[in-house]
């Protein structure tokens, strides 16, 4: 996903912007947000080892804005569905 994306750019060349319309194009093309989180872990990774090889000043990807999380519900079952449920396993 990012190498398409930035494979060819020089990492002192990409700015915040840049990894923000990325994470964008990510989801608007079907990517779950945690899809996209991971994708930006992996970015702001690559840019704090960058900083430490003083390639780049600072870590662009810590100025963008993770893709927002839905928490998952999981169903409650009524007390009926409950008896049919312990009901399968009593057979």
């Amino acid at each position: 996903h990012i190498t398409p994306a930035l494979g060819r750019e020089k990492v002192a060349k990409v700015d915040a912007r840049k990894i923000q319309m990325l994470l964008v194009e990510k989801q608007k093309a079907g990517l779950s947000p945690r899809t996209v989180l991971h994708i930006r872990a992996i970015l702001r990774q690559v840019f704090e080892q960058a900083v430490k090889w003083d390639i780049v000043g600072r870590n662009v990807v810590k100025q963008t804005n993770p893709p927002a999380q839905s928490r998952y519900r999981f169903p409650v079952l009524s007390p009926e569905q409950i008896d049919t449920l312990f009901g399968a396993f009593a057979d």
